[in-house]
């Protein structure tokens, strides 16, 4: 690119982003109203930014494809007239083409990305606050719990999974203990999404826990943890139509980025 190209490139992208001002950007109004092909550069790079950092929009998008493929066919067509016009002409819409292509792969690129299953899992699991008032620990089994959730505290989650699986493996434990397992389980990196996603099923089928609507929170996350999308979108799609509280709220928004 030339410098006085690149000279014209900058200022459009100053102009555009609001960071042309004082003399210069009255001298630039001044150049846009009298140049036609300025114009036309401007707004080209206009609906460029709109097509790479607004919300998908695929018809918009071909249709702007659309007008940069009619622009050639009819610079083409002007060439034939005007020798000598068609290789720079030709070049400059080919090019704009290949930009759009280029920006719109990339940006479904980087949406794939943020919007994969390990992202969101990422971007939405956290450890809710332990708040059990019942701390006795009048029998081995109480002291063993009493463990487990100071461990889950601490953030030892590889240790509250261990403890809180081992009583819930050979007893049935109050809908607390079933909560708190499953989380830790989800917490740790390599976790038991299965093993979590049982406890949670615990949890909803019996239906009459404070912990309920949270229980569907944690196995939708659960099930993105494991790549099941599908399945996540069955949970969050039952917090949306009749859950409540935050756990509502999470669920349109967490939808809306599947």
């Amino acid at each position: 690119m030339s410098e006085d190209k690149q000279i014209v490139y900058d200022t459009i992208e100053r102009f555009l982003s609001g960071n042309l001002t004082g003399e210069a950007l009255v001298q630039f109004k001044e150049r846009l109203n009298q140049d036609a092909d300025l114009a036309a550069q401007v707004e080209f790079h206009r609906q460029l930014q709109s097509a790479v950092t607004s919300e998908p929009d695929e018809l918009n998008f071909r249709k702007l494809l659309k007008q940069e493929g009619q622009k050639y066919t009819q610079s083409r067509g002007e060439a034939t007239l005007k020798k000598g016009r068609f290789g720079k002409i030709w070049f400059a819409a080919a090019a704009s083409i290949l930009l759009l292509l280029g920006a719109w792969l990339m940006r479904d690129v980087l949406l794939g990305q943020n919007n994969s299953s390990e992202a969101l899992f990422a971007q939405y699991f956290e450890q809710p606050v332990l708040l059990i008032q019942d701390r006795s620990t009048t029998s081995s089994l109480d002291k063993q719990k009493a463990i487990a959730y100071q461990a889950y505290e601490n953030k030892n989650f590889h240790r509250s999974a261990e403890l809180l699986n081992q009583i819930l493996g050979s007893n049935t434990g109050k809908m607390e203990m079933y909560y708190f397992a499953a989380v830790s389980n989800l917490s740790i990196e390599n976790g038991h999404e299965e093993k979590a996603i049982e406890q949670l099923d615990r949890i909803i089928q019996d239906g009459q826990s404070s912990y309920v609507y949270g229980a569907r929170w944690y196995k939708a996350l659960a099930l993105l943890k494991k790549g099941n999308k599908e399945a996540a979108v069955d949970e969050l799609s039952f917090l949306k139509g009749k859950g409540q509280g935050k756990y509502k709220k999470m669920a349109i928004e967490l939808l809306g980025k599947m």
